[in-house]
C-alpha cells in the first residue's frame, strides 16, 4: 500500500504538469482535489509505517536504533506536510504553488534513494540520499534561476525548509527527550 500510495504522488506530479502545459487547469484543479487527499494519506501512512517499523525493530544495516531513526520518517513527513499545506495554500498563484509542489516532492525522495542505494550494497544511506535529493533541489533552483534571472522565494523558503530539517533531526535523535517521546510512540 506504501509503495502504491507514494508512487502514486509521483504519478500525479506528472499528470499534474501534463495537463498544466496542456493549458488543462480546469482539469488539474479537479485531480487536485486527489491530490490532496493522497497526500494526507501518504502522511498517515508514512508515520504509521515509522512508528510501526521502530516498534518492531525493523531496520536495515547501517542505520541508526529504531528509536533513534524514527526521528527520520516523522520529519520526513513533517516537512512533507508543511510543503504540501503552504503549495495548497497558494494554490491560486501558480509561480508559488508549482515551486512549492516540488519541493515537497524532492522533500520525500530520500526514502526512495535509500532504497535505491541498498540495491547497489551500500549500506550507510541516509547522509547520502539527502545530499542526492538535496543535489535534485539545487538542479531545479539553478534552473529556475537561469530561466527567471531571480531566486523565487518558494526554493528559497522552502528549500531551506528541507535542508535544514536534516542536520535538525540528527541534532535531535540521540537526545534523551527524543528518545522519551520515540518510546512513548511505540508503546
Amino acid at each position: 500500500m506504501h509503495g502504491i500510495v507514494f508512487s502514486s504522488w509521483l504519478l500525479l506530479l506528472i499528470a499534474q504538469t501534463s495537463v498544466v502545459a496542456a493549458k488543462r487547469t480546469d482539469l488539474h484543479r479537479r485531480l487536485g482535489v486527489f491530490g490532496a487527499v493522497l497526500a494526507v494519506l501518504m502522511v498517515i501512512l508514512g508515520l504509521s509505517l515509522g512508528i510501526h517499523a521502530a516498534k518492531y525493530g525493523l531496520t536495515n544495516p547501517g542505520l541508526p536504533p529504531p528509536t533513534t531513526f524514527l526521528v527520520v520518517p516523522i520529519f520526513d513527513m513533517i516537512v512533507f506536510a508543511i510543503l504540501f499545506a503552504t503549495a495548497f495554500y497558494y494554490r491560486r498563484k501558480p509561480d508559488m504553488h508549482k515551486r512549492l509542489m516540488l519541493v515537497a516532492t524532492i522533500s520525500i525522495l530520500p526514502a526512495a534513494i535509500a532504497r535505491i542505494l541498498f540495491l547497489f550494497g551500500i549500506q550507510s544511506v541516509l547522509i547520502p540520499a539527502y545530499v542526492l535529493a538535496d543535489v535534485i533541489l539545487l538542479a531545479c533552483v539553478l534552473y529556475d534561476v537561469a530561466i527567471a534571472s531571480r531566486l523565487h522565494r518558494a526554493w528559497l523558503w522552502g528549500g531551506l525548509l528541507f535542508i535544514v530539517s536534516l542536520p535538525l533531526r540528527l541534532a535531535i535523535a540521540p537526545t534523551a527527550a527524543w528518545q522519551s517521546f520515540a518510546h512513548w510512540l511505540i508503546s
